[in-house]
């Protein structure tokens, strides 16, 4: 009996090692252990494999598209250098700035003031109340006169209005001296004169002569670059055979304060 055990475990060996290792894999049956290395990472898929990404995410080199110069003056939206108005090529970082136009051309945060030369416009306007055919304004400018009556810098009638009760003239480059200035009424349409085509031989006098000396018969006020300062201390005063409204810069610029 042990002869034979032996003899059939020689037969067996000697049956193995006549067949080829698919051979030997094949003869085990469906669900058998093979005892081949099923768990070897050797034929992994790759599946977890980063050398096998897709690269959705990929920093291929490939450049990013930035911020667009669209007006071409060399600046664009960028946190680093931000051109404020990407629409101008004139307003940019660092653009000449234009004082006192209300635009930040050179991208600050704000526009530049203009230096003070000094020079002020003084808007001289009258009310009296009542409409009549015709107004007009004169008025005289001494920038070296500090007593406005002692101005003859007289320019006649610059500004007529007709059918009004009001007139205002704005005069320019005020900055030192005094202003003299009077408005008259025309109650007649016989006032105007065709051949010369302007009003003459005025009713009424914003200065008048009165009883006891010059009298005011309207309303004046004055505006400082546009602010109002009030009647700013004007009054009326003779000048030659009349009399004539006056006032000094210094206290049209007081009125600023």
């Amino acid at each position: 009996m042990t002869r034979l055990t032996l003899t059939l475990a020689l037969m067996g060996l000697v049956s193995l090692t006549a067949c080829g290792p698919d051979e030997i894999i094949a003869s085990y049956g469906p669900g058998e252990d093979t005892g081949s290395m099923d768990d070897d990472d050797s034929a992994d898929t790759g599946d977890d494999d980063d050398s096998a990404d897709t690269g959705d995410d990929d920093d291929s080199g490939e450049p990013e598209d930035g911020p667009v110069d669209e007006d071409g003056d060399g600046y664009s939206p960028d946190p680093d250098a931000v051109d404020c108005d990407d629409t101008d090529p004139t307003i940019y970082p660092g653009a000449p700035e234009i004082c006192g136009d209300g635009i930040d051309q050179d991208c600050d945060g704000e526009d530049e003031e203009c230096p003070d030369d000094g020079n002020r416009e003084v808007t001289i306007q009258v009310s009296c109340g009542s409409t009549s055919p015709a107004m007009d304004l004169s008025f005289g400018y001494c920038s070296d006169r500090d007593d406005p009556f002692e101005c003859d810098a007289w320019n006649q009638s610059v500004v007529t209005v007709e059918d009004s009760a009001s007139i205002s003239y704005s005069v320019q480059n005020v900055s030192t001296g005094s202003i003299r200035a009077n408005s008259s009424r025309f109650y007649s349409d016989s006032d105007y004169d065709e051949d010369s085509g302007s009003w003459q031989n005025a009713d009424a006098w914003l200065c008048e002569n009165g009883s006891t000396g010059p009298v005011m018969t309207c309303t004046v006020s004055f505006l400082v670059d546009g602010e109002s300062v009030g009647d700013a201390g004007a009054w009326c005063d003779y000048y030659g055979s009349g009399s004539s409204l006056g006032v000094t810069v210094e206290s049209l610029l007081a009125g600023l304060e």
